[in-house]
């Protein structure tokens, strides 16, 4: 397999140094808001560039009045897609000089606080943009399932997307079990907020009452979509309110599911109402949308959510497992809805590469 390759570019001009993959980049950074996305269709756009940066902007704003001290020198209304677009541009100057054919370019943009007072004009942010090689699946096709654990507390600050958590969630990849791909924050054990990397939807049964197991695996095997209602399900995801990060996937979920007429709820997913879930799927810049296949919660009475995180702990704990429909009917109709707003959405990559 050719090997990766990586561009780093300090306020407009492009570093020799290798900085690392992403995350390593985030946890040696000065901790500042930051956001990821990728390029769509041979790097020929940039997705949903605008919606990031008002969320990037929205998290430097959060972070300057939760934590003053970590942009001590941040002047007041400064324009962050301006700010950031000359890093942007080199960049992805470079990266299109290193891609090759089959790959994507991935970028994190980082904002973190000056540390030396500029002149009056300045911003008082320094401007980091990492950029990468991604392999991503052709845009008619869906990722493979991917296998849910739920394992730590939610975060805090949890609006802003903050560098930092970058560190702090290495905490639980180190201990999670070797089969899980994404894990699942919650405070209570019960009710399901987010992933450490995304956002998390449940797709169920609106009336458990009346739509029985056998109605809904006839619907499942059957190709006369007459028995498959999108009516018959709703879409839950956590609210903002329970903390958890305003994805810019998941805001774009919900708004096509809206449009659609399919019925979405933010609602934090309850375990203890599991046996009505039939579908499930994660949500970020990157991945865009993935089923979920299997969610594991701990059986043995080990609450990792309210005790401390002792590896070994996680080594000898029983975990309890959840299968779902491996990319249902109504996850792949979401999928499309998604896809086709995210090529309406996105920038053509000339945009920012022409000087």
């Amino acid at each position: 397999m050719a090997e990766g390759w990586r561009v780093l570019v300090h306020g407009g001009v492009a570093l020799t140094t290798d900085p690392g993959p992403a995350a390593a980049f985030l946890r040696a950074s000065t901790p500042g808001a930051y956001t990821t996305t990728r390029t769509l269709d041979g790097a020929s756009s940039l997705l949903l560039w605008e919606r990031h940066m008002a969320r990037l902007s929205e998290s430097l704003s959060l972070l300057h009045q939760a934590s003053p001290h970590l942009y001590p020198h941040l002047r007041e209304g400064i324009d962050v897609k301006k700010l950031v677009l000359p890093s942007i541009a080199e960049s992805l100057a470079k990266s299109i000089e290193l891609r090759r054919a089959e790959e994507e370019i991935n970028l994190t943009v980082l904002l973190c606080g000056s540390e030396k007072e500029q002149a009056q004009d300045s911003s008082g942010c320094e401007v980091y943009v990492h950029a990468s090689n991604y392999r991503a699946v052709n845009r008619d096709e869906i990722l493979p399932g991917a296998r849910v654990a739920v394992m730590g507390p939610g975060r805090e600050l949890a609006r802003a997307k903050y560098s930092l958590w970058a560190s702090t969630r290495q905490v639980l990849e180190n201990v999670k079990p070797s089969n899980i791909n994404e894990i699942i924050l919650s405070n209570d054990g019960d009710s399901l907020l987010e992933g450490t990397l995304t956002n998390f939807f449940v797709v169920k049964v609106r009336d458990s009452k009346t739509w029985n197991e056998e109605n809904h695996q006839k619907a499942a095997e059957s190709d006369d979509h007459s028995r498959f209602q999108l009516t018959d399900y709703e879409v839950l995801t956590a609210p903002l309110s329970a903390g958890v990060l305003p994805g810019v996937m998941r805001n774009l979920v919900i708004e096509v599911c809206i449009e659609a007429g399919i019925l979405v709820r933010e609602s934090s997913p309850s375990w203890s109402s599991h046996l009505t879930w039939r579908e499930a799927f994660l949500t970020n810049g990157l991945r865009i949308l993935q089923p979920v296949t299997s969610i594991q919660m701990p059986a043995s009475g080990f609450k990792p959510w309210t005790q401390g995180l002792d590896p070994k702990l996680f080594t000898e704990t029983e975990w309890q497992s959840f299968n779902l429909e491996v990319c249902g009917r109504v996850t792949r109709h979401i999928h499309k809805l998604v896809m086709d707003r995210v090529c309406q959405l996105s920038i053509p990559l000339k945009t920012f590469t022409y000087k």
